[in-house]
């Protein structure tokens, strides 16, 4: 029973090593919704949300528009470079990479 426990266990690390979750939108990544900090007007720092642009951010219909206030770029380019040095040593990378390249 330990064997295949401990077998698992390493599947379980193999598939985490090599499934890659490629988001639609690198703005919000998928959530549909974007946190940020802004200073209000009494000197605290408060978090507001706001909605993506994207599909995921239309059920979020309330909610300001992220390009309102940030640039959406600058934070999908973050959010890129944060998934990129998560995913750049799973097995299949290059493959994702190259189908992300021809989109």
């Amino acid at each position: 029973m330990q064997v295949v426990k401990e077998l698992a266990g390493e599947i379980s690390n193999y598939n985490r090593k090599t499934k890659i979750n490629v988001p639609k939108c690198f703005v919000c990544m998928d959530s549909g919704v974007i946190l940020y900090k802004e200073k209000t007007d009494f000197g605290y720092i408060a978090e507001y949300a706001a909605k993506c642009t994207c599909q995921a951010g239309h059920q979020y219909r309330s909610l300001i528009s992220i390009t309102e206030v940030m640039d959406i770029e600058k934070i999908a380019k973050q959010n890129f470079a944060a998934w990129y040095k998560n995913n750049k040593d799973k097995n299949g990378f290059k493959d994702v990479m190259k189908k992300l390249k021809g989109a």
